[in-house]
C-alpha cells in the first residue's frame, strides 16, 4: 500500500525551523532539534529544502515582517557598490565612484542563484524561467572606469547556442 503523504511537520522539523528562525547555524539547529550529529552535519541543508519545512520557514519570515524586498534589496544595492575608504588624516569616510568589483561580483552571484541560474558543477537544474543566463567578464583591459551598460537584444528560450561568442572592441 502506498505511503500517505505527510501533511504536517514532525516535532524535530518544527524544532529545526524554530532554531533556524532564531539564527542558529543549520547544523546546530538540526542537532538541537534532536537529529543525530551525523545527520545534522550531512543533511541539515536537505532538511531545510523539504517542502513543508520551506513552507514553515516562509511563514516564520512573514510573521517576523520579512518581505521579498528585504531579501532582494541588499543584493540590488550591492550590484552598484563603489569603493570607500577612511582618510587617515581626517578619519572621515570617503566614498568614491570607483566600482567595488569584488562586492558587485558576489552580489551578481547571489542574484543569479536567487533566479535559479547557473547550477553548481554536476547539478542538473531547470533554468530560470526557461532562460540561460551568461555573464561576460572583462579581465582587465587597462580601463579603470565602469563599462557602459549593454542591453541584450536577442533573448531566446534556453538551449545550447550555436552562435560563437564575439568580443566587444576595446574602447
Amino acid at each position: 500500500m502506498p505511503r500517505a503523504s505527510k501533511l504536517t511537520l514532525d516535532e524535530r522539523e518544527r524544532r529545526f525551523v524554530k532554531g533556524v528562525v532564531e539564527g542558529k547555524p543549520l547544523t546546530q539547529a538540526a542537532k538541537d532539534a534532536g537529529y543525530a550529529t551525523s545527520t545534522a552535519e550531512k543533511k541539515s541543508y536537505a532538511i531545510l529544502q523539504r517542502p513543508l519545512v520551506k513552507s514553515e520557514m516562509t511563514k516564520a519570515l512573514e510573521r517576523a515582517g520579512v518581505t521579498l524586498v528585504h531579501i532582494v534589496q541588499p543584493i540590488a544595492d550591492a550590484l552598484t557598490a563603489t569603493r570607500s575608504y577612511i582618510d587617515p588624516k581626517s578619519g572621515l569616510l570617503i566614498e568614491t565612484s570607483v566600482p567595488d568589483h569584488k562586492i558587485r561580483l558576489e552580489a551578481s552571484r547571489d542574484a543569479v542563484a536567487l533566479f535559479g541560474g547557473i547550477p553548481k558543477v554536476g547539478e542538473a537544474t531547470p533554468t530560470a524561467h526557461g532562460l540561460n543566463l551568461f555573464i561576460a567578464v572583462d579581465h582587465g583591459q587597462g580601463r579603470s572606469g565602469e563599462m557602459p551598460p549593454q542591453v541584450m537584444q536577442d533573448i531566446s528560450p534556453s538551449g545550447p547556442s550555436t552562435t560563437p561568442l564575439a568580443r566587444t572592441p576595446d574602447l
